[in-house]
């Protein structure tokens, strides 16, 4: 369930006009970018065949190509959501 500032946030950044989906991408680029400031204390570098939690079959690399390919997936929809609205504000030509 969503916080009121959550909704508050959500409320006013439609009311001007805010692309959402761009918005939440570059937070989490801009998070990405300086997690290891913002959280010092959660940086570990554990071995690539290392469960990513105990007793987790996932390890470190299937980790990171199911991160790769949900980040693929989320850009591509992004562009696609970036698309129409391009194509929208062309001038028509008559031939």
């Amino acid at each position: 369930m969503a916080h009121a500032a959550d909704l508050l946030e959500l409320v006013l950044s439609r009311s001007k006009g805010v692309n959402r989906a761009e918005a939440v991408d570059q937070n989490f680029i801009a998070t990405v970018q300086h997690f290891d400031k913002l959280h010092p204390d959660l940086i570990a570098r554990p071995a690539l065949n290392a469960p990513i939690a105990a007793g987790s079959a996932l390890d470190v690399v299937g980790f990171l190509e199911l991160l790769e390919s949900q980040l693929i997936s989320r850009r591509r929809q992004l562009h696609a959501r970036r698309t129409p609205l391009r194509m929208a504000r062309r001038p028509v030509r008559h031939t």
